[in-house]
């Protein structure tokens, strides 16, 4: 298939996103009729969990496998869902070296499938799996041998991970998705940055977070380490028109992380905006599946809120 014709395809689609009155429905709605009453409004019709977790998996596993179908450049699409096996990587290795049990929803909007993951992770079999997934595990293997902090084990993942998409972003011209991945990490970096303070960490502790490839470097963070309020956003201000330094500035005047990430939701969106017309890209792809996570974020928010300010809704 080709790219007009994907986009064309997404674009029959956006109309099943959930508007204002449908989450104002939503919002409305009692508890025990709340997954009764997603389901008649379009959302995760076609699941069968009891649960809205499930049902909110089921919904974005669903459209994964379409654009799986539609794609004109799966390489491309499985860089782009790589982030989501993150997720997947971190759970299994909790189980591999701490034996916790995996009670988390597993992911299956990654691009390795369940059991290929847990072969390459648990068993280390990698028979008749992809040279891809070896080398990432492999390469995870290698960089946590003999590591017993869960949270540098889920940074190392991150890190490789990461490592291994912008490797291959070298060769290949795709624009949105170093977009989307740079602004990722930046805004999981200066969230990192601002839990680190929250912890009374130093700057080698916070260090030991910081998730490579994004354009704002190690250098800015440890300048803005020892600052505080508007000093501290001065190091931020040459960054996406000043977004960034925006959303820590209200940050510091009310400190509440959770507006902070949803600034950040909302800047990754308007970034992937500009790609999600381009008819001869992955970019609408990117912005859809955007969409469809701001939207499960604000079906999550309603479900475990009892009062509910509507302007706390990602708009999209």
């Amino acid at each position: 298939m080709n790219y007009p014709y994907a986009v064309g395809s997404i674009k029959a689609l956006e109309g099943r996103i959930m508007d204002r009155g449908k989450l104002s429905k939503l919002i409305r709605t009692e508890k025990s009729e709340f997954l009764k009453t997603l389901k008649e409004l379009g959302y995760g019709s076609g699941s069968k969990g009891e649960s809205l977790e499930i049902v909110i998996e089921d919904e974005l596993t669903a459209l994964k496998h379409y654009f799986d179908e539609i794609s004109p450049d799966r390489e491309f699409t499985d860089w782009f869902f790589m982030v989501n096996d993150a997720l997947n990587l971190k759970i299994l290795y909790k189980k591999k070296i701490f034996g916790v049990e995996i009670l988390d929803v597993f992911s299956g909007s990654g691009t390795f499938k369940k059991e290929e993951l847990e072969r390459a992770v648990l068993y280390d079999d990698f028979t008749d799996l992809s040279a891809d997934l070896e080398a990432l595990v492999k390469s995870i293997n290698e960089k946590i041998e003999g590591n017993l902090n869960p949270r540098l084990i889920s940074c190392i993942i991150d890190n490789v991970l990461f490592e291994t998409i912008f490797k291959r972003l070298r060769f290949k011209s795709a624009p949105a998705l170093k977009t989307y991945f740079q602004a990722f990490i930046n805004c999981a970096n200066v969230l990192t940055w601002l839990r680190s303070r929250l912890l009374n960490w130093d700057y080698s502790q916070f260090l030991e977070m910081f998730i490579n490839n994004g354009s704002i470097k190690a250098e800015v963070f440890l300048e803005a380490y020892a600052l505080n309020g508007d000093a501290a956003v001065h190091c931020f201000r040459e960054f996406y028109d000043e977004k960034i330094a925006k959303a820590l500035k209200g940050y510091f005047e009310r400190p509440r992380l959770g507006r902070v990430e949803k600034r950040f939701d909302t800047l990754i969106l308007e970034l992937m905006s500009f790609y999600k017309d381009d008819s001869f890209s992955i970019g609408p792809i990117i912005y859809y599946y955007l969409e469809k996570i701001s939207e499960a974020k604000n079906i999550r928010l309603i479900y475990s809120s009892t009062y509910l300010d509507p302007n706390d809704l990602l708009e999209y």
